[in-house]
């Protein structure tokens, strides 16, 4: 269970439905497999957002747009195990890079082109997953990924960040 005083800037929450998948979790995790050909096999992770500045708020590219909101805590428990990772050896400058990406890029479409066709990356268009890795893109880390649905996407998954152990470490 993630307590509030646990959570720092730049920290990433990941979800993983509980036992009763919605429809929208479902699709998500069968979306990546398929239409994203994610190499990871049991996929589990359908959605990941950055914690702010303000531990209370968090960052993330959610359908229809992407936004800061305010963690509702029991709300996210009720339907998903959550997990809190961090980025390993990070600094002050990179979490503020990181951060500042996201703020360049809120209000800005979900990329439902490339998530549901796998065709079309929209530019100023992110999924949750991809939104994340070019936050710390922009700060100078890198998540290595195995595969992308086409030569010039740069699509992530859940999993795939997560499968990136040398760079973030599981906290809660």
């Amino acid at each position: 269970m993630i307590r509030k005083q646990m959570l720092r800037p730049g920290d990433l929450i990941f979800y993983r439905p509980k036992k009763t998948w919605s429809i929208g979790s479902w699709f998500i995790a069968w979306a990546q497999n398929v239409i994203g050909k994610s190499p990871i096999h049991n996929v589990s992770y359908c959605h990941v957002g950055i914690i702010d500045s303000d531990t209370n708020y968090l960052l993330e590219s959610r359908w229809p747009r992407s936004r800061r909101w305010k963690i509702n805590w029991k709300k996210l428990e009720k339907q998903y195990h959550l997990e809190l990772w961090r980025i390993r050896h990070v600094k002050k400058e990179e979490i503020e890079k990181a951060l500042n990406w996201c703020y360049e890029h809120l209000n800005e479409w979900y990329d439902l082109g490339l998530f549901i066709w796998g065709l079309f990356d929209f530019k100023n268009a992110e999924v949750c997953s991809t939104f994340v890795a070019k936050a710390w893109k922009a700060a100078g880390r890198i998540f290595k990924i195995h595969k992308q649905i086409q030569p010039d996407a740069d699509f992530h998954t859940p999993d795939e960040l997560i499968a990136n152990e040398d760079l973030i470490k599981r906290i809660a």
